[in-house]
């Protein structure tokens, strides 16, 4: 009779554990699920769309260094990708188009100081491209305009 207690409450200590634990796992794979798409987007070049998993999944785990180290990386190639995107509509004459690709690379990376003097470029060859004089002062971040 003696040991049927013990296993009763052997057996009622593990289930009360692991119905504690249920919480914490269910928070840890919010954060894996959105990693493991991330590394899907990741795999595919897909930058932007990995830094915004990403981002979910430090979100969920902040303390998850891995998480932490593919959302810098993919927030950096984001912002890359939209750097390139812009110099190729800065190219073709697009230079909205390109003030809005360099937006979203400073977005992205908002240590990137070269999008910001792009997004400065694009508006002063965007008012010589209408015929309006180009803006004197930068309105986006440093006082200079470069001239």
């Amino acid at each position: 009779m003696n040991n049927n207690i013990r296993t009763r409450t052997l057996i009622s200590l593990l289930l009360a554990f692991s119905l504690l634990s249920l919480p914490i796992t269910a928070v840890a794979k919010k954060g894996d699920k959105n990693f493991k798409r991330g590394m899907d987007y990741e795999a595919a070049q897909q930058w932007d769309k990995a830094a915004q998993e990403f981002t979910l999944a430090v979100a969920a785990d902040p303390s998850n260094m891995e998480y932490q180290l593919h959302f810098r990386r993919a927030s950096f190639n984001a912002s890359q990708s939209y750097m390139q995107q812009g110099r190729s509509l800065s190219e073709r004459g697009d230079y909205v188009g390109a003030y809005n690709a360099f937006r979203q690379a400073y977005g992205y990376d908002p240590v990137n100081e070269l999008a910001v003097s792009e997004m400065e470029r694009m508006l002063r060859l965007q008012a010589v491209k209408e015929g309006r004089a180009a803006p004197s002062g930068s309105k986006l971040g440093d006082s200079s305009d470069g001239n």
